[in-house]
């Protein structure tokens, strides 16, 4: 396998050119079908990061307990599903709301209700999509043990899994200690069974597309706490909604995670840094292009 480092000349020059004379409607709209009671948190982190990472606009459909609190970020659009969880109806409510979008993020703190309906609609419809967590959980779940090596078939090229260990074990159908011991073959694996893009994440991930696999060392310690994924799905959707590449988004995010972690690091040190940090640490020219 081909294992490939990346330099930041590299992937700085994958990141989208911002025009002077842009608006809005021309930056990408970007659908986020994310959070539940237990997990409020987890929709906000992904909903800030995706507009810092310069989505034209951002959506966020989410049960009703969490979209009572999305009064602190003002930026968002929030829909709620007129529900207390995910469900059926609440799958519904948020499938009318992928006509118009460039990216699709699902999964980031949707806990234990069901968001398999909204998965299926959103891989019908053919968006880019960022499929985290408990979205991967739920794929995993739906596959017979015995199929999962092969599953879920509905995957396709505009498709980005970002699993840490414990979820592309379960998407595998083996135990965390093999992806352990080989976690950028367990990513090209999974890349080539899926047919669409893996970000494998852990202290060193590995972004695994086709028979290509890039390391990505970028970031410190202090991203290994809750919340920093839900910060890396927000920021890999907004590039999508740009118009990046699926493979590209995923190696550009996992650098800007990478290195304004790495800011945040000079100020705060690697016990006091926390998830939304990283997201206050970003400097938007890294994403426009103009600096």
């Amino acid at each position: 396998m081909n294992i490939k480092a990346q330099t930041i000349t590299e992937l700085e020059a994958l990141l989208p050119p911002r025009d002077a004379r842009s608006h809005k409607g021309l930056n990408g709209h970007a659908l986020l079908a994310v959070g539940c009671a237990r997990y409020r948190g987890a929709a906000l982190l992904a909903a800030k990061a995706c507009l810092r990472g310069g989505s034209g606009l951002t959506t966020v459909v989410t049960p009703t307990p969490v979209w009572q609190g999305f009064g602190v970020l003002p930026e968002a659009i929030c829909i709620s599903t007129g529900t207390e969880d995910w469900d059926g109806n609440a799958c519904a409510a948020a499938a009318k709301e992928l006509p118009g979008k460039q990216a699709v993020l699902i999964g980031c703190g949707v806990g234990q209700g069901n968001i398999l309906p909204l998965i299926y609609d959103a891989l019908a419809a053919k968006l880019p999509l960022v499929l985290d967590a408990d979205a991967l959980n739920q794929l995993a779940e739906a596959t017979p043990p015995s199929q999962r090596g092969a599953c879920p078939a509905v995957l396709h090229e505009n498709v980005i899994l970002t699993p840490h260990v414990g979820e592309l074990a379960r998407l595998l159908g083996c135990s965390a200690a093999e992806i352990s011991a080989d976690l950028p073959g367990a990513a090209a694996a999974a890349a080539a069974k899926f047919q669409c893009v893996v970000l494998a994440k852990s202290a060193v991930s590995y972004i695994a597309f086709g028979d290509i696999c890039y390391k990505s060392a970028f970031g410190n310690a202090g991203l290994a706490k809750g919340g920093s994924g839900d910060v890396l799905a927000g920021l890999v959707t907004a590039l999508l909604a740009q118009g990046l590449a699926p493979f590209d988004a995923a190696r550009a995010g996992a650098f800007l995670l990478g290195a304004s972690a790495d800011r945040a690091l000079a100020a705060l040190g690697v016990r006091m840094l926390l998830a939304s940090d990283v997201t206050d640490a970003m400097i938007m020219a890294d994403v426009s292009g103009d600096g």
